[in-house]
């Protein structure tokens, strides 16, 4: 079983993968709407701090304005203590002009009261609506008398605090003493309805934007305009510091004064963001778009690329295929005459000479006949990797096909040069080739010719150095021959007489001499050797040396054989009873024969 080990995706790979991802839009557009809502939430905070700033600097100015009026009208009602004090003859309607002076100029006042000095209403301005007051005793509880003594014996004045008036409502009195102690005359008061204090005392923004409940010792006495308009959020709690009251206010804004306090910036920077993240979410989701499109672009283009490649090779392999031989591996023969041709113009432009050699294995048809193919093939194969050795820039090798290998050496500058080249192809036969695991001995033949004096042309030097080797042929194996004036005839020659001789014995042009074969002991002659010759039509008889080696490349031997084995017979049948039938006759056979059962 095959294990495979994926490698790791690295670290650019995951980013742009991430990168990449349909959640990453949607990632961006969570970012920016968080920032957001984290900075709309930072600035309404901010806002909130600002709104709460502004209604402590509301109250503070109300508790200011309140202490400041307070004590304007408790000067007021003392002043007018004062003057009774020192004209304790004045009679009541003196003072009730004094009184109405007093109403006219301030406005706020419900009522103006002398009380004497046990605590009971006498004095009083305006009548009208406060007939009842007349006689009450404003010592109405042990508290309340309490802190009337207490002010009449420090001579200072006291307020009431918020009570329920005898004339109804919610109002305040302030107090001051007719005197001091024993000579105190009873007290001057100041009656307040708290409705109209308050509103004589704050604005009409005041009143329209805020709702004030009033404290005494931390407990509700007074609430002005309760509204459910107001904000359950914010509010302020301001200290009055007012003489013997412990008093504070509670003011909260309607919704419609914090809306007004709060800043455009918050909700601004959450849409402007909210916009911006849907942009780049949008944005980036068009680039994820046209990088994938890119990818899928440089993807298809790699495997164009790889295709083109493999089309480039593909055709290398075929121009490789079409230079070489898939057997040997060396250049094929068409290739060979391409490049020959080449070499020639150039040689021809440099003055220079070509040398091209023709190979030929010796016995290399009976070796492949008798060994088989698969031992021929093996064995060009370590042929052709020695000669192959022999290459460079000068020398090119070639297989023909069959048993025959071609050699082109460049630039040659005398013969020596080519027999050195022939002794370094003989040198690749020196050793025995290894195989099948035997040993064989193998010798070549050649055929040299040298451009330009053998040819001026690719296919002249070739037809030349191929009669070079058949000439070697005909002098014998493993040597090597040069082309020379004259070979050309011969080989016309020997071309003629292998035309003719597919013809010859359908035309009984072949005849058989008997030579004698004495027997020296007895002086008898007891068999003959049948010799072929051939009766040319043109030439006259030819002797087996002109036509045997023609008939034994074109493997027309085995007829011929067969045609002298059948003559040989019927001279056999002509002998019998006659002097010479116990004559046996000796036939020749080729080595082609022998294959043929």
């Amino acid at each position: 079983m095959e294990y495979r080990v994926s490698k790791p995706a690295s670290a650019t790979r995951i980013l742009v993968r991430g990168l990449l991802s349909p959640f990453f839009p949607v990632l961006i557009l969570l970012l920016f709407l968080t920032l957001a809502a984290v900075l709309r939430h930072g600035l309404e905070q901010q806002d909130d701090r600002q709104i709460n700033a502004n209604l402590m600097n509301e109250a503070h100015a109300m508790a200011n304005g309140l202490e400041r009026e307070f004590i304007i009208h408790a000067q007021a009602i003392q002043r007018m203590a004062q003057r009774l004090a020192a004209s304790p003859e004045t009679s009541q309607a003196a003072w009730r002009e004094d009184a109405r002076h007093y109403l006219e100029d301030f406005g706020v006042y419900q009522a103006i009261e002398w009380i004497d000095r046990d605590f009971i209403i006498r004095w009083l301005e305006p009548i009208a609506g406060n007939q009842d007051v007349i006689g009450f005793n404003v010592a109405f509880s042990e508290e309340r008398r309490r802190a009337l003594e207490s002010s009449r014996a420090s001579g200072t004045f006291d307020i009431s605090g918020v009570i329920n008036l005898k004339q109804g409502g919610q109002g305040l009195v302030i107090y001051a003493p007719v005197g001091t102690g024993e000579a105190n005359n009873g007290f001057v008061a100041g009656v307040f309805r708290m409705r109209v204090l308050t509103q004589q005392m704050l604005s009409s923004r005041v009143l329209e934007s805020f709702s004030i409940e009033l404290l005494s010792d931390g407990a509700p006495t007074y609430q002005l305009k309760p509204s459910d308009d107001t904000s359950e959020v914010f509010s302020h709690t301001e200290p009055v510091n007012l003489p013997t009251l412990n008093w504070s206010f509670t003011l909260r804004p309607t919704k419609d004064w914090v809306q007004s306090q709060r800043s455009d910036w918050p909700a601004m920077t959450f849409g402007s963001l909210s916009l911006l993240g849907l942009l780049t979410s949008l944005t980036t989701l068009l680039v994820q778009v046209i990088l994938k499109r890119n990818q899928a672009l440089l993807k298809t283009r790699r495997e164009l690329e790889r295709e083109i490649d493999q089309r480039k090779t593909i055709q290398l392999d075929v121009a490789r295929l079409e230079s070489t031989d898939t057997l040997t591996g060396l250049a094929n023969r068409r290739f060979f005459m391409e490049d020959l041709a080449h070499t020639l113009s150039i040689a021809d432009r440099q003055m220079r000479q070509v040398a091209l050699v023709l190979l030929d294995l010796d016995r290399f048809q009976m070796l492949n006949d008798s060994l088989g193919h698969q031992f021929g093939d093996e064995l060009l194969i370590k042929v052709s990797e020695r000669l192959n050795g022999l290459s460079n820039e000068r020398i090119l090798v070639a297989y023909s096909g069959g048993d025959e290998f071609m050699l082109c050496q460049q630039q040659v500058d005398s013969v020596d040069d080519v027999i050195h080249l022939l002794g370094q192809v003989k040198q690749c036969f020196e050793a025995p080739y290894e195989i099948q695991g035997q040993g064989f001995n193998v010798t070549a033949t050649m055929g040299i010719a040298v451009y330009p004096h053998s040819g001026l042309d690719a296919d002249t030097l070739l037809r030349n150095a191929d009669i070079a080797l058949y000439r070697a042929k005909d002098q014998g194996r493993n040597t090597y021959q040069f082309y020379t004036e004259g070979m050309q005839d011969r080989e016309v020659m020997r071309l003629e007489l292998d035309k003719d001789l597919s013809q010859a014995l359908r035309n009984d042009e072949f005849v058989l001499f008997y030579q004698p074969q004495l027997d020296l002991d007895r002086s008898e002659i007891n068999s003959v050797e049948a010799l072929i010759r051939w009766q040319h039509p043109r030439r006259g008889l030819l002797s087996p040396v002109d036509f045997i080696p023609l008939a034994e490349e074109s493997g027309r031997i085995t007829d011929i054989g067969r045609w002298v084995v059948m003559a040989a017979c019927r001279q056999l049948a002509r002998w019998q009873g006659t002097p010479y039938e116990h004559l046996r006759i000796a036939v020749n056979l080729s080595g082609r024969e022998l294959d043929d059962d």
